[in-house]
């Protein structure tokens, strides 16, 4: 998939873990102690896959924040020329 949002909204986690996703995606059991993570920059697109474990950080101010998310077929192949 891809994403991209113009407010920092998003933290994204690196690696490998172990574990299952419940419903809806929810990671709670999921170690990510060992995971490295990074606060997705505003307006900086994000090439991630299908299984990549994203959450999004609470924001305490009134914005306006759009949001952009482009999913692949689970058949699609990245071909970098």
């Amino acid at each position: 998939m891809l994403l991209v949002s113009n407010y920092i909204g998003c933290k994204a986690f690196n690696g490998t873990y172990n574990g299952e996703f419940g419903e809806g995606g929810d990671c709670s059991n999921i170690d990510l102690s060992s995971l490295k993570s990074e606060i997705m920059n505003p307006n900086d697109v994000y090439f991630l896959n299908a299984l990549a474990i994203h959450e999004p950080l609470i924001i305490k101010e009134k914005i306006n924040r759009s949001l952009i998310r482009i999913n692949f077929h689970p058949d699609y192949v990245w071909k970098n020329n």
